[in-house]
């Protein structure tokens, strides 16, 4: 995600541990309150701090011994002279990067390396082969390769390779024998029974077998093997030769930036082993937390681009992190109501957006008044921040943006109804449900069906993401349910029929295909509510469809609240009118009009603040209601703990009291 424009995920997090020594103690804390993006943990032991830094040497110890193959490839010890000068950020970002480029050579050049050593194995082989075969056919010319090597049912032969005043064992018997340097060459024979007890003894009494390496099918004689091997013999030379060229030639080209390179490693090899010896020695400080992604590489370079010995260490959190809200703005200023209710868990998805639509908009409807909005908007500027300690405070800031968004939206519905303190403006309401009282239920309700499904589907999008089978068979069989029910309060506008009569017409007949599918998804929930609590579940699955008819006739609070406010305004609007008129009655004239006048403005003025802030305060705490009990706890658990960056804020205000 993380932001949504209907579910957003909390800011992604780093696990962050920085090592320091406690002359550079200042400067950290300098940073830290600097940067303010820092949620700092409680450190219980150094001991973690001090493995990771061991693990970097060994890591460092490993790549250089490595790096010793270079100069074997290159024939011969290289002197370079590398004039290179870094700060800490950048030796440390040199360090790793030039640990990847080095560990990607060298894999290059290892794999090479391991060729070209196969290579000289298998040339070895097959000189010493050929050296053996080549004296066998000067001395006894050419024959069968049977003569050497051979394994039948009943007999088999070898060529033997060792000292020329070793004796044979028992059951090898000598065909011939030739002189090979400072040894001796003899072929034997034996019978196949005692092929493996016999070769054995041999090579105790300091022989070696000459085996064949693996030949065309072609190769039958001593001569044929021979021509063969020397081609197989030139041919690895050939490639052996052009490999080792190649991989110099690779070598040098990049034998400076290996140099630089390894003089970095080596740079922060004794920086690490500086800190490694500080925490030994207790001088070591330690900090942990978390820090948001986009800010994690500032951290990084702002520690080591200004400190001479600090470590820091970026990971993947194996915990559970704090929870940074992140929301588009306008939608943040509802962060306030979801922190009340509780904290998004890091992995938990946010429902802020939601909630800033769904506040708005039931405050809206229940505050649907053009003057009790302008009121309000007045009250939100002039006088709430005297009600609050610290006025400058990041939470009283989104809190009184949240109260104009809400102010704003009565604005608009009250224009939209075109009335003002309980007057009705001289023009056209766009929407006129707010003033008949059944349609306002009727509306209310549809809404309240709506806002459940957009509960219970996010609950089944839950189940499914966690793997729990049974929930998300439960939250179906809800949703489905609601929205055909949903059908039917919009078809009732279309054939202008009662909702009532065309619930009961479509759920009380059998033969109804609503009837049918109510049955079906009463089953359904039946078998989730089981899987998750067992035979209990059948009773219980009952109170799942009881409950949604309890959540959806919640909303007929949006207009009582709403209604409740037109009236009010309308009535009191209408006992002082009277009053007016019985004053400008009994005193005649202009000056029982100005009686009238006077008497009736600050009763005017008293009874529409009252009733303003009633309104407001209703439409306030019955929108959260709203959002909590029928809609929060379908889905939302808000079991996480908030992130709190490290910062000393300076508070701009201060209240003394006496």
């Amino acid at each position: 995600m993380p932001k949504g424009i209907l579910l957003s995920l909390p800011a992604r997090m780093r696990k962050v541990t920085i090592a320091f020594s406690k002359g550079e103690r200042d400067q950290i804390i300098s940073i830290l309150q600097d940067l303010g993006t820092v949620h700092l943990e409680r450190v219980e032991e150094k001991g973690e701090v001090l493995e990771e830094i061991r693990r970097r040497l060994r890591e460092i110890e490993a790549l250089k011994s490595r790096l010793s193959i270079v100069p074997r490839i290159l024939g011969g010890p290289v002197v370079l002279e590398v004039n290179t000068k870094v700060s800490s950020f950048e030796l440390e970002k040199l360090a790793r990067r030039g640990e990847e480029t080095l560990k990607s050579l060298l894999f290059e050049a290892e794999k090479v390396t391991s060729r070209i050593e196969e290579l000289e194995s298998e040339i070895s082989r097959i000189s010493e082969v050929l050296e053996a075969l080549r004296a066998v056919l000067e001395a006894q010319g050419d024959a069968s390769l049977e003569v050497v090597e051979y394994s039948g049912k009943h007999v088999f032969s070898a060529l033997l390779r060792g000292p020329c005043m070793a004796t044979l064992p028992e059951g090898l018997e000598e065909v011939f024998r030739i002189e090979l340097g400072e040894d001796c060459l003899v072929g034997v024979v034996g019978l196949s029974e005692v092929r493996e007890s016999a070769l054995r003894q041999a090579e105790q009494e300091g022989f070696s077998r000459v085996s064949l390496p693996e030949l065309p099918p072609e190769a039958r004689t001593i001569s044929d093997a021979v021509r063969f091997l020397e081609a197989a013999l030139e041919e690895r030379r050939s490639t052996l030769a052009r490999l080792e060229k190649d991989l110099r030639s690779t070598l040098g080209d990049r034998i400076r930036e290996v140099a630089a390179y390894l003089v970095v490693l080596e740079a922060e090899e004794e920086r690490l082993r500086a800190l490694e010896a500080l925490g030994e020695g207790k001088y070591l400080e330690v900090v942990e937390g978390y820090v948001p992604v986009d800010s994690a590489m500032d951290l990084r370079a702002r520690i080591l681009d200004e400190t001479t010995t600090a470590a820091i260490v970026l990971e993947e959190p194996s915990g559970k992190p704090p929870t940074k809200m992140e929301n588009y703005r306008g939608i943040n200023w509802y962060e306030p109501l979801v922190r009340f209710y509780g904290i998004p868990d890091y992995d938990e998805w946010d429902p802020t957006p939601l909630i800033a639509y769904s506040f708005a908009l039931f405050f809206g409807l229940m505050l649907a008044d053009l003057g009790y909005a302008i009121g309000l908007l007045l009250a939100v500027k002039l006088v709430l921040h005297k009600f609050v300690e610290d006025p400058e405070s990041e939470f009283f800031k989104l809190f009184r943006k949240m109260m104009y968004a809400n102010a704003f939206s009565s604005l608009v519905f009250g224009a939209l109804t075109a009335t003002a303190f309980g007057f009705s403006l001289p023009y056209k309401p766009l929407l006129s449900f707010p003033l008949e009282p059944t349609a306002f239920i009727k509306v209310s309700l549809i809404i309240g069906l709506i806002h459940i499904i957009v509960a219970h589907t996010i609950a089944a999008a839950r189940a499914l993401r966690e793997g729990s089978r049974s929930t998300f068979l439960n939250e179906i069989g809800i949703i489905v349910v609601g929205v055909d029910v949903l059908y039917l309060f919009l078809l009732s506008y279309r054939v202008h029929k009662s909702v009532v009569d065309l619930l009961l017409g479509n759920y009380m007949d059998f033969h109804s295909p609503h009837f049918m599918l109510l049955v079906a998804m009463f089953a359904l929930v039946v078998v989730g509510k089981v899987g998750q609590m067992g035979g209990l579940g059948v009773l219980l699955s009952l109170f799942d469809f009881t409950g949604i008819l309890g959540d959806v006739l919640s909303y007929a609070r949006i207009a009582g609240v709403g209604m409740a406010t037109l009236f009010l305004a309308g009535g009191f609007n209408l006992m002082i009118g009277m009053l007016a008129g019985a004053i400008h009655s009994a005193v005649g004239g202009v000056l029982g009009l100005a009686l009238g006048a006077v008497a009736a403005f600050p009763l005017y003025v008293f009874a529409h603040l009252i009733n303003l802030g009633l309104s407001a305060l209703g439409a306030g705490v019955h929108s959260l209601r709203l959002c909590f009990v029928e809609f929060l706890t379908k889905f939302y658990e808000g079991s996480g703990r908030e992130f709190r960056p490290f910062r000393i804020p300076l508070r701009r205000t201060l209240r003394l009291l006496p």
